[in-house]
């Protein structure tokens, strides 16, 4: 970014944007943030959802276009999810769940999956609300520190970290990331559980199909671009991070709370 900073007006040039009056968070306008894109998810995602080549209707399971949206404002002096219905739910009552889904290094391709976490808020018996989501290609440590900033902000009462046959465990990760916390003082409010799964990927996340149809699984309006490409393409995108981990969450939804807050 340094480099293209410095070199703006060279690689601008003879560039053209085709939408740059969008104010839409979830569809970026500007060259570089594009480009950035374009390098993360691959040219055929890309020109899939950006350059007007869409989606195959008869493979997209999940319409993301016409799910149920909400946004998260300052109401009556306090964080409270405003849904597209009109509908006002204090973020204070919601029980609020997180998951850790990693990733490894990059393969030889230089290319790897994304690093997901996710927080989901349930609100009496009703719905869930996927209040807030982060992608990334990144080591497994900043992965387990992120994790933490995300569920100091959101104090869930259940944090899952899903074990992978290629990572195996990440306990001792966890134990010591929280070890080196508890000595600098910083928070440690949450004690992750450990999870696996054996079902086929693909079945288990259609299986939410219904849910997401009928609004009764909301979406945070300003999550991140890669969520949104990813929910739209599956089952046929490259990568499966964001509905695996949204699957995740609303297992841990069904089941109940994993573990409880540590104190």
């Amino acid at each position: 970014k340094v480099f293209y900073s410095d070199n703006q007006n060279e690689m601008d040039a003879g560039a053209e944007t085709l939408w740059p009056q969008n104010v839409k968070p979830r569809y970026p306008t500007k060259l570089y943030e594009l480009m950035a894109i374009r390098a993360t998810v691959g040219e055929g995602a890309f020109n899939k959802e950006l350059q007007n080549e869409p989606v195959d209707p008869e493979r997209q399971l999940f319409n993301m276009d016409q799910t149920g949206r909400f946004d998260i404002k300052i109401h009556n002096g306090e964080e409270t999810i405003i849904r597209d219905n009109g509908e006002k739910i204090p973020i204070r009552t919601l029980t609020i769940y997180g998951c850790h889904d990693p990733a490894g290094a990059p393969n030889k391709s230089g290319r790897s999956d994304f690093g997901a976490i996710g927080f989901v808020g349930r609100y009496r018996a009703a719905r869930l609300y996927v209040l807030d989501i982060w992608l990334a290609r990144k080591p497994i440590s900043r992965q387990i520190t992120q994790a933490f900033a995300m569920s100091q902000r959101w104090n869930p009462i259940s944090f899952r970290v899903k074990e992978t046959g290629t990572l195996g465990s990440l306990h001792d990760a966890y134990r010591r990331e929280k070890n080196e916390r508890r000595t600098k003082g910083e928070w440690i409010g949450v004690t992750p559980g450990f999870v696996t799964e054996s079902e086929n990927k693909i079945e288990r996340i259609a299986h939410m199909e219904p849910h997401i149809t009928n609004h009764w699984i909301v979406f945070n309006q300003n999550l991140p671009y890669e969520f949104w490409d990813q929910m739209n393409q599956f089952p046929t995108h490259a990568h499966d991070d964001a509905p695996d981990v949204i699957h995740e969450l609303w297992d841990a939804l069904k089941h109940g709370a994993l573990l409880q807050r540590s104190a």
